[in-house]
């Protein structure tokens, strides 16, 4: 790829010749831009067709600089008694085209096909000498970034959980980052309706991610733990506490026990004591 294909994006198809051009280059200086030029002028030298596509599509303004090149490549084209159509959909590029006098001397159609049909050419697959041409693809993969972003931020919020959280979290932050780099490219590389796309693309991601990090739940004890109010289990000190009754309850009655048996003896004594000395008084007499 040549150091200017930065600025500018190069294919074929079949026999026409395309360039896009890139808003990029709509920044840069004069001298830049006359060395991309150069660049493409020595592209269409090589290319075995005279039929050549540029591409403004991307554009939504161009500078003077931008209507010089667009100028040179056309005298590059009418030097090999080729053909030149350009592809706009900007209404503020054709009306910079319109006052350059450019619009009665180009063929100007606001898409490819009809850019082919004024060519001759049959539409056909691609042949990229940069990044690929089709942008429906960069249009359904923002597409599907952000569904799988706003799913995965669902599966954050849902009252009963599919996946973990941090599961969800990842669902999310991969399909937000598809969406990044598709609205991104569509904002660097379309114009008009796409580019525009494209931006809410980037915000509709952004804000998915900025909800899934600052509002997501927090995460709730199992249902089936123990709370603060639940009482413990009950241990072995009632147990214990019972069998220390029952000593304390066995206590008293062995002490009574104890004292009647002394009673009863004490009595026996004093009978005995008693009957011993009638005896004795009776022999006596």
């Amino acid at each position: 790829m040549a150091a200017g294909e930065s600025y500018y994006r190069s294919e074929t198809n079949g026999s026409c010749s395309i360039i896009t051009l890139l808003p990029i280059l709509n920044d840069k200086q004069w001298a830049d831009i006359e060395k991309v030029g150069s660049e493409i002028v020595e592209h269409l030298g090589n290319a075995s067709s005279p039929r050549f596509l540029v591409d403004l599509t991307p554009l939504s303004y161009m500078g003077s600089a931008m209507v010089a090149l667009i100028v040179r490549l056309y005298k590059a084209v009418n030097s090999r008694n080729g053909q030149m159509v350009v592809v706009n959909q900007h209404e503020l590029v054709f009306e910079v085209l319109k006052l350059a006098g450019l619009t009665k001397l180009w063929t100007i159609v606001d898409s490819r096909e009809k850019g082919f049909a004024a060519l001759g050419v049959k539409p056909g697959a691609m042949a990229a000498g940069g990044a690929p041409a089709n942008d429906n693809l960069v249009l359904g993969a923002g597409v599907i970034g952000v569904i799988g972003s706003i799913i995965g931020l669902a599966l954050q919020f849902a009252s009963h959980p599919v996946v973990p959280r941090k599961v969800a979290l990842v669902i999310e932050f991969a399909f937000a980052f598809l969406g990044f780099v598709s609205g991104t490219m569509m904002l660097v590389n379309q114009a008009g309706t796409r580019r525009n796309v494209g931006i809410a693309l980037l915000g509709i991601c952004l804000l998915v991610v900025l909800g899934g990090i600052l509002a997501a739940p927090e995460p709730t004890a199992p249902a089936g733990g123990l709370s603060a109010a639940t009482p413990a289990a009950p241990g072995p000190a009632p147990a214990v506490a019972d069998k220390q009754s029952d000593v304390a309850a066995t206590k008293p009655a062995a002490t009574t026990s104890a004292s009647t048996s002394n009673k009863s003896a004490t009595s026996a004594q004093t009978a005995a004591t008693a009957n011993g000395s009638s005896g004795r008084n009776r022999k006596d007499k």
